[in-house]
């Protein structure tokens, strides 16, 4: 289900092999963070068999897959957010702006629309539940 969600993780994990500066370490821990939360998502979602288990089972596995999309998209924040800042310091140096940060761009620009277009119903179903209470 992500699947798309984590090659697009992947890809930006590897334009960070050729970026220097006191951010690129930070960013490559988020980076694993969400691979491993969305290869979380997805055991996750296959760990039942959805037509022929009871509705019991149905809702935990729901609400705990809802809680695992939220903490993904916290962390695409947090890497957005980090990313925003390291940019800011190269700004600040005078850093050439290379082909590995353009595509790095790219990537986490793709990765957040995937989580929007995958999981924002997850997202939303646990924001409402965080509000209700």
């Amino acid at each position: 289900m992500t699947v798309i969600l984590i090659a697009q993780l992947a890809c930006a994990k590897g334009c960070l092999l050729g970026l220097e500066g006191n951010g690129v370490t930070r960013l490559h821990k988020r980076i694993e963070d969400g691979i491993t939360v969305a290869q979380r998502y997805d055991s996750t979602f296959n760990s039942i068999y959805w037509n022929g288990s009871n509705a019991a089972t149905r809702r935990r596995v729901n609400r705990a897959l809802d809680d695992i999309a939220w903490e993904l998209a916290d962390i695409i924040e947090d890497i957005q957010a980090d990313f925003n800042l390291w940019c800011d310091e190269q700004e600040r140096i005078e850093a050439p702006i290379t082909q590995d940060i353009i595509r790095l761009k790219f990537w986490l620009t793709q990765a957040n629309r995937e989580l929007q277009h995958t999981l924002a119903d997850r997202i939303y179903a646990r924001q409402l539940q965080l509000f209700e209470t």
